[in-house]
């Protein structure tokens, strides 16, 4: 809303012991796993309301103090350069 960004969705990541390509499966999947398989369960985000580039950087580098947020994020999704750690 107002030039926020979307959410995501949750979704499943399957890293498979025997180094096949990590697989992204819905909630209800059909996947076969074996002894040694990772399942990482991630849950989708809310999306946003306004530019995020609009967002004081005060309040950015306190998100990524917290680690709400990380350097990448910061640069990428609210447009900060330079020096971002405090």
């Amino acid at each position: 809303m107002a030039g926020g960004r979307c959410g995501t969705p949750n979704y499943v990541e399957i890293r498979f012991a025997d180094r096949r390509p990590p697989t992204r499966a819905g909630k209800v999947t059909r996947v076969p796993l074996a002894r040694g398989d990772l399942i990482r369960l991630v849950t989708g985000t809310g999306g946003g309301w306004g530019d995020p580039r609009a967002r004081p950087r005060e309040r950015i580098v306190q998100d990524l103090r917290t680690g709400m947020i990380s350097e990448a994020a910061a640069r990428s999704v609210y447009g900060l350069e330079g020096e971002l750690q405090p």
